[in-house]
Formats: C-alpha cells, sequence, structure tokens
C-alpha cells in the first residue's frame, strides 16, 4: 500500500521491494535536473511537494503553472455549478481542486477545499458561501504570486504522464 500524498522516493522504495526487473543491469536511472530553481512562494511548502516529486524540480514548476492555468476559473465553475443545483459537478471540481493544490504544497487551500468539500457531500449550506469565499482568496493571492513570477509559460513542455496521476487525498 502506497498511501496519498504520493512520496516518490517511498514509491520506488516500495515497489523496487515488490518488482525484480528482467534486465538489472540494464536499467538506468536519469538523474534529476537540478538546473530548474522555483523561487520561494509563501503560499506553497515547496520543500514538502519537491519529496513528492522525487526532487524533480522541473517537474513541480511545470505543475505549479500547470496549476495556475486549470484553476484560474475554478471558483467560478464551482458557484455556477451551485448555482445551476448540479452538486456533482461542485464536489468534482472541488476535489481537484484539492488534490492539485496538495499536491504543489498549497497545503491551506488544499484543507480549505477538504472543508468544502464535506460540506458539499453533507449538503451543509450553513457557511458555505463564506468557506468559498475564503478559498476564493487564497487561490486568487496564490494564482496572482505565480502569475507574477512565472508569467506566460503557456509553451512549456508537456507534462510526463506519470505527473498526471499525483493526487493529494487527505482524509477528513
Amino acid at each position: 500500500h502506497i498511501p496519498k500524498p504520493i512520496d516518490v522516493t517511498q514509491f520506488f522504495l516500495t515497489m523496487a521491494r515488490w518488482i525484480k526487473p528482467a534486465h538489472p543491469e540494464s536499467t538506468v536511472i536519469s538523474p534529476t535536473n537540478q538546473e530548474e530553481i522555483i523561487p520561494d512562494i509563501l503560499e506553497l511548502e515547496i520543500n514538502n511537494a519537491l519529496m513528492r516529486m522525487g526532487g524533480d524540480i522541473k517537474l513541480l514548476r511545470k505543475l505549479i503553472i500547470r496549476f495556475s492555468e486549470t484553476q484560474s476559473d475554478v471558483i467560478l465553475r464551482i458557484k455556477k455549478a451551485l448555482d445551476a443545483n448540479d452538486t456533482e459537478t461542485a464536489k468534482r471540481e472541488i476535489h481537484t481542486l484539492k488534490g492539485l493544490a496538495g499536491t504543489i504544497g498549497a497545503s491551506t487551500i488544499a484543507d480549505r477545499a477538504v472543508t468544502i468539500e464535506s460540506m458539499l457531500k453533507n449538503s451543509t449550506t450553513d457557511g458555505l458561501e463564506e468557506a468559498i469565499l475564503d478559498l476564493e482568496t487564497l487561490l486568487n493571492t496564490l494564482l496572482g504570486r505565480v502569475q507574477s513570477l512565472f508569467g506566460d509559460q503557456s509553451k512549456i513542455d508537456e507534462i510526463p504522464e506519470k505527473a498526471s496521476s499525483i493526487e493529494y487525498d487527505k482524509k477528513e
């Protein structure tokens, strides 16, 4: 069993214990690219996120930028879904935000998303609007900081397939 959030080092240690390569002499582990840097972002726990990425700075940088691109209108999508009484879509959007935020080290945002997800699952409307507003403020602060540090990064390389399955799932 490999619990979430995924620690890449622990993941590979567990896999190595159970899987033996057919040709171990041909197994090559390429070094992690350490040439890139990630500026200190107050809202992110960079060291924790880097541990989950196996120290791959370039991958984490891409995930932060991709988070900024894909989650910039998530609050609007959640509000539209709730206005249309489409709770399932709202739950799916907040769950995705929770996972992506946790992956990049935005634990405060992930924690707020956990709270909202729980409220939606329990059909709790008391305090929901305030919780969403609080999350929106936190998210906008992070997105603004990422935009100011990285600018328009829409031409970044595609994220490796392995990165798309990394998810943060905090127990309630």
